[in-house]
């Protein structure tokens, strides 16, 4: 197996019949890793020279392609060149496009970086599935010990199994929590304007958009710096990822209106019979009523009347996704410095000792708690 580096956008574009192909015939078929969504993440996000995309070949025939970039940044103090996924977490879930990820290719692929080590210090890859084929491969071989390995927790995102009906789905929640769903929708029912509607295909987008540029602007998470309109790449990430999704027929959005006018929207994406939540944001003024949660539930039934098994909420843990009941999608990043003494002590700082000066400081924050009430007792 061989491996060839991609650092330029014509070479990138033409792998996109493959590239899909690839992906569709992989075990877990990924929307974040279709060519169009990881194309137009690049354009939004990334340089032209941080392109280092591989594509594995056997005897000639594209096996498999790894979506890398490569770009100088500082970690602990220190410059390194790093070598990361095309992705960041706008992306959700990333990984490896082969039909074929096993052992074998992940043993090639550690001599092709190993052969290349001049080229790169570090490689952080964020966003994998827990139980993908990367972290077996770890957990099964440690990685050959050629690099120093570790794997660090990351985001957990809830995965509602939406079932045939709307009703099965609620009896599958707590009894509190299906109260909780009926008491929100009939405070906010009663609101004047109600309504909520559904975007689809190129002839929505644009409406969706609109909608959604008016909520952001009124939401907490504009006033704190974080919504999808505060930073230029981000709003013209999503701009673009819908317009290209409305093509694909993925593109499924949602908005709540009270008074007619919009204050909630959820961005959903339909792929291989899975609905992924990507964003859901609403007014702050209608805060009391839950327009968000309200909105949810709604695209949850919406969901089980179409067909879809499940439901992923993705971005952020938030306290309240959890409250939809279903189960959960945990996701790790996977670090690995090559050799070197003072990539050594970094890999060693990673994965041993700031761990266990937690520790210490969690047994001496213990141990004053402990005198000061003994102290209060006297």
């Amino acid at each position: 197996m061989d491996f060839e580096i991609i650092t330029k956008a014509e070479d990138f574009w033409s792998l996109k019949e493959d590239w899909n192909q690839l992906n569709r015939y992989s075990e877990y078929p990924n929307l974040f890793l279709t060519h169009e969504w990881v194309w137009t993440w690049w354009q939004a996000f990334a340089r032209p020279e941080d392109l280092w995309i591989l594509a594995a070949r056997d005897d000639g025939c594209l096996t498999g392609i790894i979506p890398f970039m490569k770009k100088r940044i500082r970690r602990h103090g220190l410059p390194l060149e790093t070598i990361q996924f095309l992705a960041n977490a706008h992306s959700n879930e990333t990984g490896f496009i082969s039909p074929e990820m096993n052992a074998r290719f992940f043993n090639h692929l550690i001599d092709f970086l190993s052969k290349n080590r001049s080229a790169w210090d570090i490689m952080n890859l964020s966003l994998l599935s827990d139980k993908g084929p990367l972290t077996q491969f770890l957990a099964s071989s440690g990685g050959r010990n050629t690099f120093y390995w570790g794997i660090k927790p990351g985001v957990v995102s809830p995965v509602l199994q939406t079932g045939a009906t709307f009703e099965t789905y609620l009896q599958s929640l707590s009894k509190k929590s299906r109260y909780n769903v009926r008491k929100k929708r009939r405070a906010i029912e009663k609101l004047p304007g109600f309504k909520i509607r559904h975007f689809c295909g190129t002839a929505g987008a644009g409406d969706f958009l609109k909608a959604v540029h008016k909520i952001e602007k009124k939401s907490w998470k504009y006033s704190a710096g974080n919504s999808l309109i505060s930073r230029p790449n981000v709003w013209t990430f999503y701009k673009s990822i819908v317009a290209v999704a409305a093509q694909k027929k993925w593109f499924q959005g949602f908005v709540l209106y009270l008074n007619d006018k919009p204050a909630a929207f959820e961005l959903a994406f339909a792929f291989e019979e899975e609905l992924f939540s990507q964003k859901i944001s609403y007014a702050a003024e209608w805060a009391k009523y839950s327009p968000g949660f309200v909105l949810k539930t709604d695209v949850v039934r919406w969901a089980c009347e179409n067909g879809f098994k499940t439901n992923h909420l993705l971005g952020n843990e938030e306290p309240w996704k959890f409250h939809l009941g279903g189960s959960v999608n945990p996701h790790v990043y996977v670090l690995a410095y090559k050799p070197g003494i003072h990539r050594k002590l970094l890999a060693k700082w990673e994965f041993e000792w700031i761990h266990q000066l937690g520790r210490l400081k969690r047994i001496i924050k213990k141990r004053i708690t402990s005198r000061q009430k003994a102290g209060g007792q006297r």
